[in-house]
Order: structure tokens, then C-alpha cells, then sequence
């Protein structure tokens, strides 16, 4: 391929740097080893929509935020709690669950945490609820990309996590992920639930 005026040099340099890149959409740069931030809002409404066409679903606030406004775990049981929690924001928001039910498992304050493989599909938008038993005083679920860097992170400090707690996760790209389960204060069980819109 030649471009007109273009040297032959410049265009091979350019179609190194673009072959070189392998990150993800999400792995803008940083270290990832911080608090996932919170995306900023969609953008105002463009003239043509405002016009009545029709525009893209949004998966944030609205219902997505008060769904779980109020909401704490009230019993002794993790997989009972993160059901009822996930059926008040599930359903009103769209979502359907994704496997047969809860991930359930076991984490400790100062023990490493809990990592659940996972796959996001390019288009698909996604939730995270998770609840820990009595014994938890902070649980903490981060959702990270194929090589490392920190997607999406509940932003609670109790035993109820919710990611992220006002929005859905949508993967701009396919990729593996890792679903992260750590206890930040106390010890005991978890179960954990996750919800998705596909192809947005």
C-alpha cells in the first residue's frame, strides 16, 4: 500500500507502533494497584437524539443506583443475602444471572484473596453482588483484566459489595478476567452472584 506524499518509512513505523499494542481498551496506563475510579458520566444527549431518535441504553445511574440503596445483608447467610440483594437490582435494571447460582467460598483478613476466573464479552455489560457472613466486617471484590490492571471495584466498606455501586461493567473488548474475593476486616464465608446485559 502507498500513500500519496506519504514516505515508505513513516508508514512502515506507524504499523509497528499499532502491531506492538497489545493491551485492552481499559489498560489506558497507571499501575492498577489503586481504587478502581469511578467512569464519568455519559455524555449530554446529542442534537439528533434530542430530536427523538432513538439513543443507546444506559447502564448507570437511574435504578442501577437506587436499587441497592438501602439494601444490607440481615441475616447470617451470605448466599441468601446476595440473592435477595441481586434480585432487587438484577431484574429492575435489566439483568440476567449469569450461571446457576452463587459462587461460594471462604476468605480471611490477612489471607490471600479468593480469584475466580471469568469471561467478559465484548458488548456485554456486567454486575458483581456479593455478601459476606457476620464475621466480615469489609469485603472487597475487584474485577481485573487479563494482564493485571484493576477494571471495576465494589467502593463499600461492609460485607455487602456491589461492582461498581452505581453502574453496570461493560467490556469494550472480549477478554478473561479475574473476579478478586478478599476479607479487608474479619474472617468467614461469601457468596457471590453475577448479573449481565448482552450485546448493548
Amino acid at each position: 500500500m502507498r500513500l500519496p506524499g506519504v514516505p515508505i518509512g513513516s508508514v512502515l513505523v506507524a504499523m509497528l507502533v499499532g502491531c506492538g499494542d497489545s493491551s485492552y481498551p481499559w489498560e489506558g496506563g497507571g499501575s492498577g494497584s489503586g481504587p478502581a475510579p469511578l467512569p464519568s458520566s455519559a455524555p449530554a444527549a446529542s442534537a439528533g437524539e434530542e430530536e427523538g431518535e432513538p439513543s443507546k441504553p444506559r447502564f448507570e445511574g437511574g435504578l442501577f443506583a437506587k436499587c441497592a440503596e438501602g439494601l444490607h445483608a440481615t441475616t447470617s447467610d451470605p448466599v441468601r443475602d446476595v440473592t435477595r440483594l441481586a434480585l432487587a437490582c438484577g431484574p429492575s435494571t435489566g439483568m440476567t444471572r449469569v450461571g446457576d447460582g452463587p459462587h461460594e467460598g471462604a476468605v480471611a483478613e490477612g489471607t490471600a484473596e479468593v480469584r475466580l476466573p471469568m469471561s467478559f464479552e465484548e458488548g456485554h455489560c456486567y454486575r458483581l453482588f456479593a455478601v459476606g457472613d457476620p464475621g466480615i466486617e469489609d469485603l472487597s471484590v475487584e474485577i481485573r483484566s487479563g494482564h493485571g490492571t484493576l477494571i471495576a471495584s465494589d467502593h463499600r466498606e461492609d460485607r455487602v459489595a456491589i461492582v461498581q455501586p452505581d453502574r453496570a461493567v461493560c467490556a469494550p473488548a472480549a477478554d478473561e478476567v479475574i473476579v478478586t474475593v478478599l476479607a479487608k476486616k474479619g474472617r468467614g464465608a461469601f457468596a457471590l452472584e453475577v448479573w449481565e446485559v448482552p450485546g448493548h
